[in-house]
């Protein structure tokens, strides 16, 4: 049996768009480290610039502090990115 025809399946054309104003979707984002992350390095990616430090300077806030030495890789490419 393939997926697409397995009774849990998720089929896109039963989906429901989500309806959240940018603003809204914006908040969300700026309060989940790995949103921030991911934005940060996708904002790296197409030219870094002011807007992917200052995301990345959020989401390091948001990060726990290092513990016996050790380093989130997070943490790490995060603070790459300058």
């Amino acid at each position: 049996m393939d997926s697409a025809s397995h009774p849990g399946a998720f089929h896109a054309r039963w989906a429901k768009p989500l309806s959240i104003p940018d603003d809204q979707a914006l908040q969300l984002t700026e309060r989940d480290v790995s949103s921030l992350y991911l934005l940060a390095m996708a904002q790296n990616a197409e030219g870094g610039g002011k807007e992917a430090v200052e995301t990345a300077h959020k989401a390091l806030a948001m990060l726990p502090p290092s513990r016996s030495g050790r380093v989130y890789y997070v943490r790490t490419e995060l603070e790459a990115i300058r």
